[in-house]
């Protein structure tokens, strides 16, 4: 519809029109006025609403928000309930339009006289005014328009500010609670571990976004036997940091507990089964070490097979069963080693290895192989920040797509 500047209520005394223009502007104060920001969205439209039937005497109207492409009807008064097919015609209506014939049959039935789009200019419509049976002559109804547009405007404008303002605080608030868990998780996994000087442990998480999915963990069972352990959970997010949280629970309590080998296994793989839906499941490499005897015994669950160096040559360790979480198990395929006196093993999750370059490379266990071959003697700690570098070197500036977590066990 074109807008033409026409005499308002169908009256030429200027008087009568001075006053009613007068009115006008006070009840746009008054509009503008209610706009509170603590006000929810319902209570602003409900002012904008009975401001406009106050003032226009309007007996008929719909208003429909359209945020995020979802049309809600938010107010209804005296038409029939709106059916999808009329939610799905206002999509066409950007500049406000008189109801013809030529429309499908809801909006005929409906019995409306206009349809008025608010919101930003040059975007889609943030809403609409359906409304019908509100003015006597067509100077009136013209003025009465103008009006709606103008405080229905004002009306989108402050909804998409109250929206935005939401977003930022739900967005703010979960970046506090990302933050706060990042430091719990971090205290959970520390770099340094207190043990006898059998030993000398470093290890380290970097995660990819704020919480990891990964975690490593040590426990002295007591003064000659420790349990260890790195699990790498499926999936990234709040998600995997509350399993890794409960996975780590779990394992302490059990390791402390003196339980079993094969219990401890089996228990974390129920547990897992138990609290996360289908299809998600949990590698692990689990390990405990006799300092006294210098024997390792080892299950590997689907991880990353850890780098054991001894006697001048480094391996694989590989033997144990699939991933945990992904069914009951009944048998356990254990490994065990001789942990002899400058024997080394380097556990690491797959965001170690499968970090690529620009040439979308991967970097692979080789280097890992080479480093260990080379620098066994040096610091647990030296070792992780040696292949620290070897990740940064070999990405080259590209991104991390995964967490990064390095454990390395010296034997003294």
């Amino acid at each position: 519809m074109v807008m033409t500047k026409y005499n308002a209520y169908n009256t030429t005394d200027p008087a009568q029109l001075l006053a009613l223009k007068r009115q006008e502007s006070r009840v746009l104060l008054d509009v503008i006025r209610g706009i509170n920001p603590e006000s929810s969205p319902p209570e602003l439209i409900g002012a904008v609403v009975h401001a406009i039937r106050n003032q226009l005497d309007v007996s008929k109207l719909i208003f429909v928000t359209n945020f995020g492409g979802v049309k809600k009807v938010e107010v209804n008064v005296n038409f029939p309930p709106v059916s999808r097919e009329v939610l799905d015609f206002l999509t066409n209506i950007t500049s406000t339009t008189r109801v013809k014939r030529k429309v499908p049959d809801a909006v005929k039935d409906l019995g409306a006289e206009y349809v008025i789009p608010v919101g930003m200019k040059n975007r889609p419509p943030s809403g609409w005014f359906i409304i019908a049976d509100f003015a006597e002559s067509a100077e009136e109804a013209l003025n009465d328009l103008i009006f709606i547009e103008t405080v229905g405007n004002i009306l989108a404008l402050s909804l998409e500010n109250k929206l935005l303002l939401e977003e930022q605080l739900k967005r703010r608030a979960l970046e506090q609670e990302l933050s706060f868990a990042s430091r719990i998780q971090r205290l959970a996994l520390p770099s340094t571990f207190a043990f006898p000087e059998y030993i000398d442990v470093y290890a380290i998480n970097q995660a990819h976004s704020t919480v990891a999915g990964d975690f490593y963990d040590l426990v002295p069972v007591n003064s000659e036997e420790f349990y260890f352990c790195m699990a790498d959970v499926a999936g990234k997010g709040i998600g995997a940091a509350l399993l890794v949280a409960n996975l780590q629970a779990n394992f302490r309590a059990l390791a402390t507990a003196r339980t079993s080998f094969h219990h401890i296994l089996f228990h974390l793989n129920n547990a897992i089964i138990r609290l996360t839906d289908s299809g998600q499941f949990v590698t692990m490499f689990l390990g405990k070490v006799n300092v006294r005897s210098r024997r390792m015994a080892y299950v590997n669950a689907g991880h990353n097979p850890p780098l054991f160096f001894r006697d001048g040559t480094v391996r694989e360790l590989s033997r144990g069963v699939i991933p945990l979480g992904i069914m009951p198990i009944d048998n356990l395929d254990l490994g065990a080693e001789t942990c002899e006196p400058g024997s080394v093993l380097l556990l690491y999750t797959d965001g170690v290895v499968d970090q690529h370059n620009d040439k979308d490379e991967a970097l692979g266990v080789e280097p890992f192989e080479k480093l260990l071959l080379e620098n066994h003697n040096q610091s647990a700690e030296h070792i992780v920040s040696d292949a620290l570098k070897l990740i940064e070197n070999h990405a080259g500036g590209v991104p991390r797509f995964d967490d990064v977590s390095i454990m390395a066990i010296r034997f003294l």
